[in-house]
């Protein structure tokens, strides 16, 4: 959405990554080059990287990973014309750094690289307190925008609904399952929820095993399919 909307405005815009096969591939407008470095890995992909931002010359880089974002501002001194470089944090630090290979070096990393952003946007409130709070980050720096929903495209894909059988009230949840997402707040009400009650959540990811078992507890209350 972010490059359709740039091309619209006219902006020229290229898109870099590191996988191009992931599912997301064919979303990508024909009009906008897709520089593939081929690599699962950074620190596999920096030359390539490098070479890549040296030959387009940006006047802007935008960034969406965070360990990424910490590897431009690191290289920005041996960019052609130093160019602007945007951030964008998507989770709060204090969940998103203790998964890294390196959490204390990345806590470093954001303290003395983030401040030298030229903008980071963040997908809430919460993120930019915590990049302000615990990395010193300057407020000025901080700006929030949520993620964008492309409604007209799940509209599109969607199907008609269905209904699971039987009375009561029937909810649907949907994204992945971590612990960001607050599924397991979800599943600690239902509860307080009529007999009736049914849950759906669609999605997958590493708490899925803690969720299903989370579920069972509860089922006798409000029950509770994965899909």
């Amino acid at each position: 959405m972010f490059l359709a909307g740039a091309a619209l405005r006219g902006f020229v815009t290229d898109l870099v990554v590191l996988n191009g096969q992931g599912p997301l591939a064919t979303s990508v407008p024909v009009s906008v080059p897709v520089h593939d470095l081929r690599c699962a890995r950074l620190r596999h992909a920096l030359p390539g990287l490098v070479a890549v931002l040296r030959r387009v010359h940006p006047d802007v880089i935008v960034s969406t990973l965070g360990y990424v974002n910490l590897a431009l501002l690191a290289l920005r001194p041996f960019l052609r014309g130093r160019p602007r470089i945007l951030v964008r944090e998507a989770n709060t630090p204090s969940q998103s750094i203790p998964t890294t290979p390196w959490p204390g070096l990345f806590r470093i990393g954001y303290r003395m690289l983030y401040r030298h952003a030229d903008a980071i946007i963040c997908s809430s409130r919460l993120i930019g307190d915590e990049l302000r709070r615990d990395f010193s980050v300057p407020e000025r720096l901080l700006h929030d925008l949520a993620n964008p929903v492309d409604v007209a495209s799940i509209r599109q894909a969607a199907s008609a609904p269905k209904r699971k059988p039987g009375a009561g009230l029937r909810f649907v949840a949907a994204g992945r399952l971590t612990v960001q997402k607050g599924f397991d707040r979800l599943l600690d009400l239902l509860p307080a929820l009529p007999d009736d009650t049914h849950v759906t959540i669609f999605g997958d990811g590493p708490k899925r095993p803690d969720l299903e078992t989370q579920a069972v507890r509860r089922i006798t209350r409000a029950p509770t399919h994965f899909c």
